[in-house]
């Protein structure tokens, strides 16, 4: 199934690519008024489509799920604290994976996370036996 939801994702993501062809900046209100504001949104659209991909039937998600279904609270609390708990950790990976860079070479960090998500997956394998 994960397969068939990256494969998706891929597929969307090289539709997005085609309907934005090379824009650069999308319009938005800012500080200084009303504006363009520089941002790779191929860059936007692959990270978000990678992401959701990854997350659709994670820990994280199954564990908000749970919350969710016990939670005599409101749902609106479980998926603040979700949202939150998220960004806080998207936040903090976007710190450290920019102050990595200046002392890894991208290429090197990209086959460190590579490799480390190979390992993860191997002792998850034998966990499991």
């Amino acid at each position: 199934m994960r397969g068939g939801v990256l494969r998706y994702a891929a597929q969307a993501t090289s539709q997005i690519d085609a309907e934005i062809g090379k824009k650069d900046h999308f319009w938005m209100e800012t500080s200084e008024g009303y504006g363009a504001v520089n941002m790779d949104i191929k860059l936007l659209a692959t990270v978000f489509a990678t992401v959701f991909a990854a997350e659709i039937a994670d820990k994280t998600q199954i564990a908000t799920l749970l919350y969710a279904t016990n939670s005599p609270q409101s749902r609106m609390t479980v998926f603040l604290g979700s949202a939150l708990a998220l960004t806080l950790a998207s936040g903090i990976a976007v710190l450290a994976g920019s102050a990595l860079s200046q002392w890894i070479h991208p290429k090197a960090l990209a086959i460190l996370a590579g490799s480390a998500f190979i390992a993860v997956g191997i002792w998850t394998i034998f966990r499991g036996l």
